[in-house]
């Protein structure tokens, strides 16, 4: 047969090669191949020098591809064959939703979360709920399907396209249905973007004279024991691009009106909240009765590592607690020593707007070492004292995050500083401290259109309330107070709500508000000094004082001992 290879027998001596225990379904999609491959030569009159190219553009096409890039997905993509494989194979299913193409970019295992949980963790963008319902062809529902879902962000990027920019993960997550096949997550509105256009897949389009992008859409995978796999989108409805998806994905079945809600409880929790509250509600009580038979002792939030004040409050909880005093009276002391205490057990951000990050940092070390930083910086401490209280500090420092405050840093991105730290660490929760309220308030450029100090503090305050919601954490903010609320001018100052300085209502709004003031009837030896620590406020329990003790040689608060 090699010898009578020609333009007509070629495809048949190929087929013939093929031997007697090929798989059958094998040998037909090979046959078929052989003899469309062979046509489509002829007809087209293929040169060598294109063949040469051609092999030349699929070897750099494999080139292309890596854990996170498929660039054979993107070309079948962009020549429709992603689509056409898709809408074969899925013509039977009839009333199913309609499945589209996977992308380019399923390679990262999604991670499991709770139904609820939001997948944006960097906290720009239009926030959005997306809710759904798993049910079989017949109409039944499905629990327990999984869900895996996956999506750019605001910008149009997906997390694997901008490492140093998203957290891992990013958009990301894969969810179970409920009892009732529902299932609903917290994200935002995705943004129509490009695909990538660094490869030869990029060239073809070009050359081709064709734009590279696609509109807005979610990435679904729905999986459930006894049923079909599906793959599919949801569009948004209106978005550039949703005529001429380059990928030809677009199916009308698919694009969802993004609705704007104005129910504080859907847009917050979606629907059936309140059923969902109440399970999540005992979910929550059967855990810390539980963990509390368990280690037989209280269950509290975070621990401050001062035990009178964890006893008042149980801990740090979701919310705002807001720490004021007079200037000098130890407020900043007291905040690095529970963001290193709260540190070995979870992430903590620590936004300094009067310190720089640098003389933050040589504070927590001074605290470790047991040295007055002035000493320090007068050169009577050797480097390796810091150096050893560094490495004993290790895994606190590695989930202590100091950011330099400025007027550019906003509440926005303030909060995916904060996902990035609870991604990079795995933690549910973490603290954050904000030192200090008002100076951040005067010099935000996002405030800049409030003439009003007190209505820029009211309005921040209320976003850091809200920021602890979103993220179920507390959030420490440092206050300054006004002299003649605090009567400081007289001496220690007086723990007296109304002297938060230009704080609006804020006092009032926030779940805990503490004072460190000079003690009345205590003394310290000098150069110590006696403070109380007086919780006025407390939305969920009791008030009271601990009585402490100011060392400032040593940059150190701790409880004052009584004998007994």
């Amino acid at each position: 047969m090699a010898t009578d290879f020609t333009e007509e027998t070629a495809a048949d001596a190929v087929i013939e090669s093929f031997g007697p225990d090929t798989d059958p379904r094998l040998r037909e999609i090979l046959t078929s191949l052989v003899r469309h491959l062979h046509a489509f030569a002829r007809e087209v009159e293929l040169t060598i020098p294109e063949w040469e190219y051609a092999i030349q553009f699929l070897t750099r096409v494999g080139q292309r591809c890596d854990d996170e890039r498929q660039e054979f997905i993107l070309l079948s993509d962009v020549l429709g064959m992603s689509m056409l494989t898709e809408t074969i194979s899925n013509r039977k299913f009839g009333v199913a939703t309609e499945s589209t193409v996977l992308g380019p970019f399923h390679v990262v295992e999604s991670p499991v979360r709770s139904l609820g949980d939001n997948i944006d963790l960097v906290g720009t963008g239009t926030p959005c709920v997306i809710t759904g319902r798993v049910v079989s062809v017949d109409g039944s529902r499905i629990p327990g399907a999984t869900i895996d879902v996956w999506q750019a962000n605001d910008q149009g990027f997906y997390d694997v396209q901008q490492p140093d920019v998203q957290p891992r993960t990013n958009g990301r997550g894969l969810f179970t249905a409920d009892a009732n096949g529902e299932f609903w997550f917290r994200t935002v509105v995705p943004s129509y973007y490009p695909i990538p256009t660094d490869g030869p897949v990029g060239e073809l389009l070009i050359a081709t004279g064709r734009h590279a992008f696609r509109p807005a859409h979610i990435h679904f995978i729905v999986n459930a024991p006894g049923h079909r796999p599906l793959t599919t989108h949801m569009f948004v409805a209106g978005s550039k691009y949703i005529e001429s998806d380059t990928v030809f994905a677009v199916k009308k079945s698919l694009v969802a009106d993004f609705e704007e809600v104005t129910d504080p409880a859907l847009a917050e929790d979606g629907p059936a909240a309140g059923r969902r509250l109440l399970r999540q509600l005992l979910d929550d009580t059967r855990a810390r009765h539980a963990q509390r038979q368990a280690s037989g002792q209280a269950v509290l939030g975070l621990h401050t590592g001062v035990p009178r004040l964890d006893g008042l409050l149980c801990g740090l909880s979701r919310g705002l607690y807001l720490l004021a005093g007079p200037p000098g009276m130890g407020k900043t002391t007291l905040a690095i020593q529970i963001a290193l205490h709260v540190a070995r057990e979870v992430p903590v951000v620590y936004a300094s707007f009067e310190n720089s990050a640098t003389n933050l940092l040589l504070k927590v070390l001074c605290v470790q070492a047991g040295v007055n930083p002035r000493d320090v910086r007068r050169g009577f401490v050797a480097p390796e004292v810091l150096a050893a209280a560094g490495v004993a500090l290790g895994p606190v420092l590695d989930r202590l995050d100091i950011l330099d405050g400025d007027g550019r840093l906003t509440v926005g991105h303030l909060r995916g500083r904060v996902r990035r730290s609870l991604a990079a660490q795995g933690a549910p929760r973490c603290l954050i401290v904000v030192d200090y309220l008002q100076l951040w308030a005067k010099t935000s450029r996002e405030l800049r259109d409030l003439s009003d100090v007190r209505a820029k503090v009211d309005t921040l305050g209320g976003e850091l309330i809200a920021l602890a919601k979103q993220l179920d954490s507390p959030i420490l903010a440092l206050s300054s107070q006004s002299r003649a609320g605090g009567a400081y001018g007289k001496g220690g100052g007086e723990a007296a709500l109304d002297s938060f300085k230009e704080s609006g209502d804020l006092e009032y709004s926030a779940d805990v508000a503490m004072f460190l003031t000079e003690a009345r009837e205590r003394k310290a030896p000098p150069p110590a000094s006696a403070l109380d620590l007086t919780v006025r406020k407390h939305r969920h329990g009791p008030t009271g004082t601990v009585e402490l003790v100011f060392l400032p040689e040593r940059g150190l608060l701790r409880e004052e001992t009584r004998p007994m």
